[in-house]
């Protein structure tokens, strides 16, 4: 018999026995102490790694701090903070810049708790991700998406932005924001110079790992993955082993979790009858020759969604893991796979959650009388709590409930002289139950429609906040709150995520 279906979020958030097999760290984690000291045991290589991030970022404007964190890192008492994400075209959905403020917080704070290291926030560009119609737009407000016409092939950080872009950044999009997402530049480089524009002086470093001398770095276990001794039978057991427990799983691990890019598509790699061939294409290799081009062209090879954890790992000295449920939940799917090849796994981090709202919007709010939360219940459930702050139910309760207890009594008196009368006051009693039944939801109704201006509000405010079937977070895009300047935008984020205390935030905009 199938397992209950159970629900990660909460299992995760209330520490479940049941995962800490799956997750090595517990939540939440009281002690890094032991989680830098684990990590610090495993060498990373930082020389290389201290080179390549001063040449990714050395041309960006403002640069200094920037170059001052990353060579923090050659020393063996740095740790990162990291989370990834796809390069969506001018950063995507809120949520974007939650888990990188997230990130940045928990940096923040591991610093002030262990003075003697030093932590550096890492955002993880995910450029060779080839899913295109998951970056190419953005929604400037619930109403608008705009959505750039250039064409993709391959992974699309190497996208070179075509004229095209320039016809979907016109206003709310600011004049700093088109000036990164210029033709001629890649879809890499210039989400790289937006996001390092807001959070560069919060200390972000931004590593685009689909560059040579990392994926030689990481060659080794691409290696053991094309000759199926790498992540896979681990992580499928563990797929089975959560699915058992009730959890769904969020990604099925292959056989080969490995691309092959080269100078075109990225394709699946597959193993059939003795040889390795492209999905759907006639390229093949033997063994043999696999692991020659690996060995002199390691670029033309590229992590799936279930091996780029192991090579984010492999490349960083990370203390923590930060990311949405989502990625928890395909992180935790994986640690045995990161034992299995000597690789640390990391606590793993909730990003913020978090709904803006206006000045304007939430003085509205107070003026009505409802919390910034209530915008998070549909609207008929928000109507129905300010009408109970204006109209006491309770007395047509009390009179309908005094209807019902009077026929009660009927009956009982009929039923003494003649039962067969008792019948029909009791289906007089039915009758009437429908008709009372219904008559508190038409009294609301005429009470609205008798004062409808603060409904109207209501709704105004709703669909403007969070409309039904929309979560703000997962549409809306910076540039729909042009009244705040981005980087008082980006350290409202950040204090507001170190100093979370639920799950769920509504934060009100300067």
């Amino acid at each position: 018999m199938a397992a209950e279906k159970r629900d990660l979020k909460q299992s995760y958030l209330s520490g479940d026995s049941e995962l800490l097999p799956f997750t090595k760290w517990p939540w939440p984690i009281e002690d890094y102490q032991a989680v830098i000291d684990a990590r610090e045991a495993v060498a990373v290589p930082r020389q290389l790694l201290v080179a390549e991030l001063a040449a990714q970022n050395a041309h960006l404007p403002n640069s200094k701090g920037t170059l001052l964190q990353i060579a923090k890192l050659g020393s063996a008492r740095t740790f990162t903070v990291t989370t990834g994400h796809q390069v969506c075209l001018v950063g995507g959905p809120m949520f974007t810049l939650y888990k990188i403020a997230t990130t940045i917080a928990l940096a923040q704070s591991l610093k002030e708790r262990y003075p003697e290291y030093e932590f550096v926030p890492i955002l993880w560009m995910a450029t060779e991700d080839h899913d295109w119609e998951e970056v190419n737009h953005f929604y400037p407000s619930f109403a608008e998406k705009r959505t750039y016409s250039g064409k993709f092939k391959g992974p699309v950080g190497r996208h070179v932005l075509e004229p095209a872009i320039q016809d979907v950044l016109q206003a709310p999009v600011a004049p700093w924001v088109q000036a990164f997402y210029q033709p001629g530049r890649t879809m890499g480089e210039a989400f790289r110079g937006m996001m390092h524009h807001l959070f560069g002086a919060q200390g972000l470093v931004i590593v685009d790992a689909d560059r040579w001398s990392f994926k030689a770095a990481f060659s080794p276990i691409m290696a053991a993955e094309l000759q199926m001794k790498g992540i896979a039978a681990p992580a499928r057991a563990t797929t089975e082993q959560l699915e058992s427990l009730g959890f769904k799983p969020q990604i099925l691990p292959r056989a080969i979790n490995l691309f092959y890019v080269g100078d075109g598509d990225r394709s699946l790699i597959d193993y059939v009858e003795g040889h390795y061939q492209l999905k759907g294409q006639e390229k093949r290799w033997t063994e043999a020759e696999i692991l020659a081009e690996l060995a002199e062209s390691p670029e033309h090879f590229s992590p799936n969604v279930a091996l780029r954890p192991v090579y984010q790992e492999t490349l960083l000295p990370n203390v923590a893991t930060v990311g949405g449920w989502a990625e928890v939940s395909y992180w935790l799917q994986l640690k045995a796979g990161f034992e299995h090849l000597g690789v640390p796994f990391p606590p793993l981090i909730p990003r913020m959650h978090a709904t803006l709202v206006t000045k304007n919007q939430a003085n509205e709010l107070d003026q009505l009388g409802l919390p910034l939360s209530a915008m998070a219940e549909p609207l008929h459930m928000i109507n129905d709590r300010y009408l109970q702050q204006h109209w006491d139910e309770s007395p047509l309760v009390s009179a309908i409930a005094d209807v019902h207890a009077a026929y009660e009594r009927l009956a009982e008196l009929v039923a003494t002289i003649d039962p067969t009368q008792a019948t029909g006051v009791k289906a007089e009693q039915a009758k009437s139950a429908n008709a009372l039944e219904s008559l508190p939801k038409k009294l609301k109704k005429a009470l609205r429609n008798r004062n409808p201006q603060p409904y109207q509000q209501i709704a105004t405010l709703k669909n403007s906040i969070e409309p039904e079937n929309a979560s703000q977070q997962r549409v809306l895009n910076f540039t729909a709150f042009d009244n705040v300047n981005p980087l008082t935008l980006v350290e409202v984020l950040i204090a507001q995520a170190k100093n979370a205390k639920s799950d769920a935030q509504w934060i009100t905009l300067p």
